[in-house]
């Protein structure tokens, strides 16, 4: 089994299983998979950067986790996931703010004019540190302008 230490603090490590859900075991059908191994999966591909189909041995199948990885997506979880890894690897002494525009249908009231691109869209603010690591994303109304994200940046990324 891969050794989860390696790419967090076994800390933290808990504190994830202890907030993201787990799934429940039906009557009939084949066992469901640990959430310890489903994570350990997840994070093999977050930290390392490698595909789905390459984790390492961590105790469940590669389509388990990205099946869990979607459910955790859906549910709202995984922002818990992304914002202690950029605490932990990114460093922001400096770095880059960059927004763009989407045409977006699902997202009806973050939706507004955006003037510069002649659409409806969802504006998409990024905060990335000198190596180019996200850092935070804010959404925005598309007729939104892109300095009233830096203000929100800098309050999530206080104190790092």
């Amino acid at each position: 089994m891969y050794d989860i230490s390696k790419l967090l603090p076994q800390k933290q490590f808990e504190k994830f299983l202890k907030h993201l859900p787990t799934s429940r075991q039906k009557k009939e059908g084949r066992k469901r998979c640990e959430k310890r191994a489903l994570l350990n999966g997840i994070l093999q591909v977050l930290v390392n950067g490698i595909a789905w189909k390459k984790i390492a041995e961590c105790g469940c199948g590669y389509v388990s986790c990205w099946r869990y990885f979607k459910e955790i997506q859906r549910r709202g979880k995984l922002k818990l996931i992304y914002e202690t890894l950029a605490k932990q690897y990114t460093d922001v002494v400096e770095g880059a703010f960059d927004t763009t525009s989407a045409t977006s249908f699902r997202f009806r009231r973050l939706t507004g004019w955006d003037a510069k691109h002649k659409k409806t869209a969802t504006k998409i603010s990024l905060f990335s540190d000198i190596k180019g690591l996200p850092v935070d994303v804010g959404f925005g109304k598309g007729n939104t302008h892109d300095g009233d994200f830096v203000d929100n940046h800098i309050d999530n990324t206080a104190g790092r």
